[in-house]
C-alpha cells in the first residue's frame, strides 16, 4: 500500500509540529527555571547559587542543672510529650539527656526552608548553630529566632545599616524613633513575627536574613512565609533595585500557613 505525497506532507508536517512543540516547551521550562532562580537571588543574596554557601543559623540552649530534693542533679531532665488522654497509648517515664535543646518553632522553619533549597537545586545550607558562627560575619545566612535567643540575629538588627526594624519589648520598632512601626493586636490566638533581609555594611556582597517571632509560632510562621511566599516579597516588597526589606506577618498559633503580611518596607 502506496502512500500518496499529502499523506507524506501531513506527516512531516506533524513531526515538525510535534518537534516545534517539544522545543518550546523545553524552552519555558528552561526559562521559567532561570526567572525563579534570578529572582530567589534577588531576594537570598548572591550566594543562593551552586557555587555559593548559605548557612541556616539556630539558637543554641543549655539547659541550667536540675536536682532532685535530695539536692542531686538529674542527668536526664526530659520527659516524652504525653499524648492526649483517651488515645490508648502514653510513652514511657523515662528520662531523657540532651546537650543543646533546640526549639521547636526553629525545627518547623529549618524544615520549610530546606525544602526551599532542596527544590531550587542551588548549594546546600550549613544547618549550623549560631555560637559556632559568633565572630563569623562575612557570610550570608538565614537566622532564625530573635536577638536575645539567636546571636546572628542579634548582629543582623543591631548593624548600622538596618533602618528599617528591629524587636524590642516584644514589639517591632523603628531603630531611629524607637517607636512601634505598627501596634500588634493583644490576641491570645495570634502571634506575629518579621522577615529582616539586609546586606551588611561592612560586607556588602553578603545577606543576611532574619526570621524571628513575638513566639515560636511567629518565627516558624516567617520561615514558612519566606520559603513559600517568596514570589510575593519578590513582586510586592522588593520593587526597584531596592534589595532590603522587613515584612511583618501575623498568624494563628498552631497554623504556620496562615501567615500573611501586616506591614512591609524596604530601603
Amino acid at each position: 500500500m502506496s502512500c500518496k505525497p499529502s499523506d507524506l506532507r501531513s506527516i512531516g508536517l506533524n513531526v515538525i509540529g510535534g518537534a516545534v512543540v517539544a522545543f518550546l516547551s523545553y524552552c519555558y521550562i528552561v526559562i521559567l527555571r532561570r526567572f525563579r532562580q534570578w529572582t530567589l537571588k534577588r531576594i537570598l543574596g548572591a550566594d543562593f547559587d551552586r557555587e555559593g554557601k548559605y548557612h541556616i543559623a539556630f539558637a543554641s540552649f543549655l539547659l541550667p542543672p536540675f536536682r532532685d530534693q535530695q539536692g542531686k542533679i538529674i542527668s536526664h531532665p526530659y520527659v516524652k510529650t504525653q499524648l492526649p488522654q483517651g488515645s490508648g497509648r502514653q510513652p514511657a517515664s523515662a528520662g531523657f539527656s540532651i546537650a543543646n535543646p533546640v526549639s521547636g518553632g526553629e525545627v518547623r522553619g529549618i524544615a520549610y526552608l530546606a525544602e526551599l533549597f532542596g527544590k531550587s537545586r542551588v548549594c546546600a545550607p550549613l544547618l549550623i548553630p549560631d555560637n559556632e558562627i559568633a565572630s563569623k560575619l562575612d557570610i550570608s545566612f538565614i537566622a532564625l529566632g530573635g536577638p536575645l535567643s539567636n546571636l546572628k540575629s542579634e548582629d543582623t538588627f543591631g548593624n548600622s545599616s538596618n533602618t528599617l526594624v528591629i524587636l524590642k519589648d516584644h514589639q517591632f520598632v523603628n531603630p531611629s524613633t524607637q517607636q512601634p512601626v505598627i501596634q500588634l493586636v493583644p490576641r491570645a490566638e495570634l502571634d506575629y513575627g518579621v522577615i529582616l533581609r539586609l546586606s551588611p555594611r561592612q560586607h556588602g556582597s553578603r545577606t543576611w536574613i532574619v526570621c524571628a517571632g513575638i513566639d515560636e509560632w511567629g518565627t516558624s510562621a516567617s520561615a514558612w512565609y519566606l520559603a513559600y511566599k517568596w514570589r510575593y516579597l519578590f513582586w510586592h516588597v522588593m520593587r526597584g533595585r531596592r534589595r532590603d526589606f522587613a515584612a511583618i506577618i501575623r498568624v494563628r498559633r498552631g497554623q504556620d500557613e496562615s501567615a500573611e503580611i501586616i506591614w512591609s518596607d524596604r530601603k
